[in-house]
């Protein structure tokens, strides 16, 4: 999780990335297939952030045990049944093999780098116990302005996504998803696509949603430009700032929206 490109709870985020969860939560609940409330097994929560999914999982479901992981570690406070600790994904795990019963991770896998991804499936994998499955919640770059404009907004995805490969990494991970669980060895992989609107464009229960996400994208935006625009594509720090503003003021402007893919897969029971 070295190579982050946001700046993570650690370093004044987390209301954002709070806010962030809620509106994912709207989108598609904890997960994508919800648990009964007796559920007893066991979940990793793979780059846990602030966490906040962690320790809400765990208050839903009091039988299991959640551990929450992460480069830093975690500040929610969490009930008896959630625990936090810290591990470099990029890195070594030091987890035992066929230890959870499902491992979760969101918005995570497009900030590690692309040369890890396979390596790093392949751990969840291992960690799983037989039968055991796994859900990934990833959102694509760049966005989309339905009726094809373009705008500020959509110039800083595309040239994030222009920063991100010169960094390492893919933000069209998304659409390799299936593929990657696939090649771990993962059976029954599947799943959905989510547009999740940037403004309240999309009105009715979307509303709410957009709006939020527009305001999580502004407390972001310089903050990625720090490290796509500034270390990726070589920017000054004068011309990042005045863009960020630009974009920051165009945000919930046309018809923006992201795609969210969410796929799931289980570990064969032999």
């Amino acid at each position: 999780m070295a190579s982050y490109v946001l700046p993570s709870h650690r370093q004044g985020d987390a209301p954002r990335l709070n806010r962030q969860h809620y509106v994912f939560l709207r989108l598609f609940s904890h997960l994508s297939h919800p648990l009964p409330p007796s559920f007893s097994g066991t979940i990793l929560d793979l780059g846990a952030g602030t966490g906040i999914w962690a320790s809400e999982m765990a208050s839903l479901h009091p039988l299991s045990k959640i551990t929450g992981l992460d480069l830093h570690l975690p500040s929610a406070t969490a009930p008896p049944n959630c625990t936090f600790g810290t591990l470099d994904a990029e890195k070594e795990w030091g987890v035992e093999s066929n230890t959870f019963d499902i491992v979760h991770t969101r918005a995570t896998m497009i900030l590690l780098k692309r040369d890890e991804h396979e390596r790093i499936v392949g751990e969840m994998f291992r960690v799983l116990k037989p039968g055991g499955w796994i859900e990934l919640q990833e959102l694509e770059c760049p966005f989309v302005e339905e009726d094809g404009k373009e705008t500020a907004t959509i110039r800083f995805m595309r040239l994030w996504g222009e920063g991100a490969a010169k960094l390492g990494l893919d933000l069209a991970l998304p659409r390799r998803l299936d593929g990657l669980l696939r090649d771990a060895g993962f059976e029954e992989v599947g799943g959905t696509w989510h547009n999740l609107p940037v403004g309240g464009w999309m009105g009715g229960e979307m509303q709410w949603v957009g709006e939020e996400f527009k305001e999580c994208l502004k407390g972001g935006i310089e903050g990625i430009g720090r490290t796509v625009l500034m270390k990726g594509l070589g920017w000054e720090e004068g011309e990042m700032k005045r863009f960020s503003k630009e974009v920051t003021g165009d945000l919930g402007t046309g018809k923006v929206f992201a795609r969210m893919r969410v796929v799931r897969g289980r570990k064969p029971l032999l």
